[in-house]
């Protein structure tokens, strides 16, 4: 591995970080809205204590069985589980936005969400939608199977709504991702296409949804299907739990749409494969602090559970970009590299592991950093998918 030492680096936070205070505000918002659900008020944290943790084991040993038709861990999922997942969708699809602010001149933005459950990536879009200003109506179609799902995912988008000020336009499939997709080619041709859509989401799904040992082949055959029904500078959001065996399949399925010519927006700036990947261990996840409200709080405490920060891995696919590193700031002068590691202390200030064009890198900085702005940074705090500029 590489190193080098930057003594005064020029950085970019991620844009879920320059937009934090917007995004905790619109969080805030949807929690008082969502815990106080008309006839659904959210059960006091004490019952749902032994739900957490029954479902925290269910997720951890990945059973098959659908742990929904029980009523207290359904509650353990909408009153805990889905409000600390909903911040996993903010850094790529801010990330996106930001680079990409003419979709935010639309009116109506068309939104597919892919396994919707409860409507984690949804929500969390729509507070990304909401920190960035957008005033316009999001017309959502919703593809889960669970039917079970559909009551609580309406109520949860109608807090959203409420609380956000963003009009949703609800369309709910009750199919699974492939059943719903063969079924729009097999109609009539007036209506074989879903439409087009100008954000697509998958947030905790490939895993369910694909054949671990046929993973990076069948996600691209579904980035294919998909990339038909893409609206003109849209993009397809895949987050995936910061498990390695998890991770390193997402990252294997990015060299793979990589090496196929397949536009990657974010996040990696590898210009080959994923470094990662390189490594028989590695894996790339990246980090975001969630701002539990009092209830949140209190609920993960007696759980043992605290979340104060969820971890997850994510692909952005753009077609149409000009590949990786399109998240890449245009004033931040090249080469860049990506913070993919927490800060460790050294003699001198703090190293961070990083992605770039030729592989990973090991970069030692200066306990303080220029974000271009008047204030300093500590170099210990700077987040993962801060990019460095390289640059002298």
């Amino acid at each position: 591995m590489n190193e080098i030492r930057i003594q005064s680096p020029r950085v970019r936070l991620p844009a879920s970080e320059t937009l934090k205070e917007a995004l905790k505000g619109a969080y805030h918002q949807f929690l008082d809205a969502w815990f106080e659900v008309e006839d659904h008020p959210a059960p006091s944290a004490q019952v749902l204590v032994d739900a957490v943790r029954r479902l925290t084991e269910i997720y951890t040993e990945r059973r098959g069985e659908n742990p929904f038709k029980n009523k207290r861990l359904l509650q353990a999922r909408l009153y805990f589980f889905m409000p600390t997942d909903i911040p996993k969708a903010w850094l790529p699809v801010a990330e996106f936005l930001v680079r990409r602010p003419e979709l935010l001149e639309r009116k109506t933005l068309r939104v597919l969400d892919l396994g919707a459950g409860v409507g984690t990536g949804a929500l969390g879009a729509l507070m990304v939608l909401s920190a960035l200003g957008w005033e316009g109506t999001v017309e959502l179609t919703a593809v889960e199977p669970d039917a079970t799902l559909r009551s609580p995912l309406l109520r949860a988008l109608d807090a959203a709504e409420e609380a956000l000020g963003i009009p949703v336009e609800v369309s709910h499939r009750a199919r699974d991702i492939h059943a719903w997709l063969d079924e729009g080619a097999k109609g009539p041709k007036q209506s074989r296409s879903p439409g087009l859509f100008d954000l697509v989401l998958a947030v905790n799904v490939l895993t369910e949804a694909l054949d671990p040992l046929r993973y990076a082949i069948e996600g691209q055959d579904l980035v294919q299907r998909l990339g038909r029904h893409l609206a003109r500078g849209g993009a397809i959001f895949f987050v995936e739990p910061a498990l390695r065996e998890h991770a390193r399949r997402l990252s294997l399925l990015r060299d793979r749409l990589h090496a196929a010519g397949v536009p990657i927006f974010g996040p990696c700036l590898a210009e080959g494969p994923c470094p990662e990947t390189q490594r028989e261990d590695g894996y790339c996840f990246h980090t975001i602090k969630v701002p539990l409200n009092g209830y949140l709080q209190k609920l993960g405490d007696l759980a043992g559970l605290r979340r104060h920060e969820v971890n997850f891995h994510y692909l952005t696919i753009a077609p149409g970009d000009d590949g990786p590193a399109g998240h890449v700031p245009a004033d931040l002068a090249g080469p860049h590299a990506r913070t993919i590691s927490f800060g460790a202390k050294d003699r001198m200030g703090y190293q961070f592991h990083c992605c770039h064009g030729s592989g990973l890198l090991r970069a030692s900085l200066d306990r303080w950093s220029d974000t271009g702005a008047e204030e300093k940074t500590r170099t210990k705090r700077l987040p993962h998918g801060t990019i460095l500029s390289l640059d002298g």
